[in-house]
C-alpha cells in the first residue's frame, strides 16, 4: 500500500488511485486537505478540464492536476504553496471572466461552489474591462431542467453524467475555444429518469430544477437526513425542511445503496408528505368490516389473520385499547368470521383432511 505525504501529513492509500481519489477514500478531501475542484466527481469519469485542483509534487517541475495524477509510494504533495495559490487565482479569474453577476437572483446562491471558491481562492478585484460574452438565458432543456447558458463554466459534469449513468447522452459541448457552449443534441430534450441529478452536480447555477426554482432560499432550509420512500431501494436523501414543510429531496451519498444519485420519481415523492389526500388511517376493508359487524353485509373476503391485524391497527389509530371481537355463531369461538370444528356442520364442505376439521362462517356455523 503506497504511502504519501500531503502538507506534511502521512497517509497510507490504496494503489492505482489518483490524488483526489485517494484523499476522497480517506475522507479528508475538503475536510482537512483542501484541494478545490469543479470538473472532478467521485462517481464520474475523470475529465481534467477545470484545472483548479493543481498541486505541487516534489520532483516534478510543473504543477499537476490532482484529479488525474496517480499516487505512488513516497510522493510528497503540497496543496498550499505560493505556486499553487497563484495558479488557483489564475483559474478562478479565467472562470469568472464571462460569468454574469447574477448572485443576488441566482437560485444556486448559498450553495454555489463558484461563490465559495471565489471567496477562498480568487482575487479580490477583477481586471477585465471588456463586456462579458452574451449567451442564452432560461433555456428549457426538457420537462425538469432550466438552463442559464451564460453561467456555465464548462466543467462537463452533466455531459459525463448523461453518458455514463442513464446512458442517454442528451448533452454535449459544441464549438471550440472561447465559443464552446453546452447544448442538447438536436431533437433530444433532456428527458431521462435521472435528469434532475444534473442540477445537483452542477457546481454553479447554470442547471436548476423547475420544481425548486425560486421556491425558497437555501439558507432557510435545514438539511435533515432521511430515506426516500418512493420504492424499496431505500435511497439516502437530504430533506430540505423549513417552516414545518419539506421543500425538496436531494441525494445523500451512500456508496452501498444509491451512490450520489436519486431518480426523478423518488425526488418528487416529497410532495406526498402532507398532501391533503394522503391517507391517515388504514382504509382497507374497514367499511366492509364495520357493515359485517352490524350484520348488514356478508363477511369480506380476507384471511382471518389479516383482519385481526387490521382491527388492531384501526384501534391503535383511534387510540382505543384492543378488545377481541364478540363470539360469532354457536361455537363460541372469538373469531371475526371463521372458526373450526372437529365435525363438519351441515351444509359445509370445506373439510381439512389432515385434522378432520372444517372452517365455517356465521352463515354455516352450527
Amino acid at each position: 500500500m503506497p504511502t504519501i505525504r500531503v502538507d506534511g501529513v502521512e497517509y497510507a492509500v490504496a494503489g492505482g488511485r489518483t490524488i483526489l481519489q485517494a484523499l476522497d477514500d480517506l475522507g479528508v478531501l475538503m475536510n482537512g486537505v483542501d484541494v478545490p475542484h469543479y470538473c472532478w466527481h467521485p462517481k464520474l469519469s475523470i475529465d481534467g478540464s477545470c484545472r483548479l485542483c493543481q498541486v505541487e509534487v516534489e520532483g516534478i517541475p510543473k504543477l499537476q492536476i490532482a484529479c488525474n495524477t496517480p499516487v505512488k509510494d513516497g510522493m510528497l504533495i503540497s496543496t498550499s504553496s505560493e505556486r499553487v495559490k497563484h495558479a488557483r487565482e489564475g483559474v478562478m479569474e479565467l472562470l469568472l471572466l464571462n460569468h454574469p453577476l447574477d448572485c443576488p437572483i441566482c437560485d444556486q446562491a448559498g450553495e454555489c461552489k463558484l461563490q465559495d471558491y471565489a471567496f477562498e481562492y480568487g482575487v479580490p478585484h477583477a481586471r477585465t474591462r471588456e463586456a462579458r460574452r452574451p449567451a442564452k438565458k432560461r433555456v428549457d432543456l426538457g420537462p425538469t431542467i432550466v438552463f442559464d447558458q451564460e453561467r456555465c463554466i464548462l466543467c462537463r459534469r452533466c455531459v459525463r453524467f448523461c453518458r455514463e449513468i442513464p446512458k442517454t447522452g442528451e448533452l454535449g459541448v459544441f464549438d471550440r475555444g472561447d465559443r464552446s457552449l453546452l447544448e442538447t443534441f438536436p431533437g433530444m430534450p433532456l428527458d431521462n429518469p435521472y435528469s434532475m441529478n444534473v442540477a445537483d452536480i452542477c457546481p454553479v447555477g447554470a442547471l436548476t430544477t423547475k420544481d425548486f426554482r425560486f421556491k425558497i432560499r437555501v439558507w432557510f432550509l435545514e438539511d435533515v437526513p432521511g430515506i426516500c420512500t418512493g420504492c424499496a431501494n431505500g435511497c439516502n436523501v437530504h430533506m430540505g425542511v423549513a417552516n414545518d414543510k419539506v421543500y425538496r429531496y436531494v441525494p445523500r451519498r451512500n456508496d452501498a445503496v444509491n451512490d450520489t444519485w436519486i431518480c426523478d420519481a423518488g425526488r418528487m415523492s416529497y410532495r406526498r408528505i402532507g398532501a391533503p389526500d394522503r391517507l391517515k388511517t388504514p382504509p382497507v376493508a374497514y367499511a366492509e368490516y364495520s357493515l359485517w359487524l352490524k350484520q348488514e353485509r356478508p363477511a369480506p373476503d380476507l384471511d382471518p389473520i389479516d383482519v385481526l391485524a387490521l382491527s388492531d391497527v384501526i384501534d391503535a389509530v383511534k387510540g382505543l385499547p384492543y378488545s377481541p371481537p364478540p363470539p360469532q355463531g354457536n361455537c363460541g369461538r372469538e373469531s371475526l368470521w371463521a372458526c373450526t370444528h372437529d365435525t363438519a356442520p351441515a351444509g359445509t364442505s370445506d373439510t381439512d383432511p389432515n385434522v378432520s376439521q372444517v372452517t365455517c362462517t356465521p352463515d354455516t356455523c352450527p
